[in-house]
């Protein structure tokens, strides 16, 4: 009788985050705001990358669930903290494209923190806001080229195709002059 060789799969565990979105001048609580982690598995031949996402309630307040990320191997790989990201349309997000414009206020996002607080600027200006969003889908997940925003993170591909359309719409009528356009943030509707 001949064994069968099953590879036993490597589990990793991470989460849950908890924390606070306000507004970076007047510290009010940002409802409405997608919150998403990215975490990458890192194993022998390849790697697994999970996502997890949730939304501000009225008080700007968040958990970010648990992960848990499966590799096909049992080899031991590196599961760091997540790369995460913060995003509502009219504000500049996290991590920003300039820094000094939004702050996230604890030493590491992590679950040690009992309170992770993320304090956003207004994205006021068509460019601002279309800095934001390039920004949100290069290089705030290392790997955005393999995510599947529509799949794997769906409140936040609905908040983006807002802004985006948004964008086409003011952007048009700035596009032909060297000017920003007005300081104006929509309604956002869910």
């Amino acid at each position: 009788m001949a064994g069968a060789c099953v590879p036993i799969p490597n589990i990793a565990v991470d989460g849950p985050y908890k924390g606070k979105v306000v507004e970076l001048e007047t510290g009010e609580p940002i409802e409405g705001a997608v919150v998403a982690g990215s975490w990458s598995l890192e194993y022998f031949g390849g790697r697994k990358e999970c996502f997890k996402e949730t939304v501000t309630d009225k008080n700007g307040e968040f958990v970010l669930p648990t992960v848990i990320c499966i590799s096909p191997f049992l080899f031991r790989g590196d599961f760091g903290h997540p790369d995460v990201i913060v995003f509502k349309p009219g504000y500049l997000g996290y991590p920003p494209p300039d820094r000094n414009n939004s702050i996230f206020t604890g030493d590491e996002f992590t679950t040690k923190s009992s309170y992770n607080v993320i304090r956003l600027g207004k994205a006021t200006r068509p460019g601002e806001r279309g800095a934001t969003l390039m920004g949100i889908d290069f290089s705030f997940f290392p790997f955005a080229s393999n995510v599947e925003f529509k799949k794997q993170l769906p409140l936040f591909f609905e908040l983006r195709k807002q802004e985006e359309e948004y964008l086409d719409k003011e952007g048009k009528r700035y596009m032909y002059i060297n000017i920003e356009g007005p300081a104006v943030v929509p309604p956002i509707t869910r």
